[in-house]
């Protein structure tokens, strides 16, 4: 779950002595809109059973368009620092689902298969 990404921001980093979270979002050279969740320490050990967890949203190429539009922005380079600007905390990502959710922007997430 580590995407290339032509442009990127940091939506947010949690402090050295908490449970690591770390949110970025970024557009791949393809023109994909991507938020990476990555989370490790003992509570996501003691949820997940493993070290470290990933979880994706992605905004196809093809949708692209739809955000911009939604966000009044013209260039899709621009998209990480705007989500930056509106949704930057520790529930950025759950909080740009719930906003594609109620503009009709299809996403998809992928979360990395807990082994069990």
């Amino acid at each position: 779950m580590d995407a290339e990404f032509v442009t990127d921001a940091l939506l947010f980093e949690s402090e050295r002595d908490e449970e690591r979270v770390r949110i970025v979002c970024g557009v791949t050279p393809e023109g994909e809109v991507v938020i990476v969740q990555r989370t490790s320490g003992p509570l996501t050990l003691w949820c997940f059973e493993e070290e470290v967890h990933d979880v994706e949203v992605r905004i196809a190429e093809s949708q692209a368009p739809v955000l911009l539009g939604r966000l009044g922005m013209e260039s899709i380079e621009k998209i990480p620092a705007a989500l930056q600007i509106r949704f930057a905390g520790y529930d950025s990502a759950l909080r740009i689902r719930e906003f594609c959710r109620e503009e009709g922007v299809p996403y998809e997430v992928r979360e990395r298969q807990v082994c069990r």
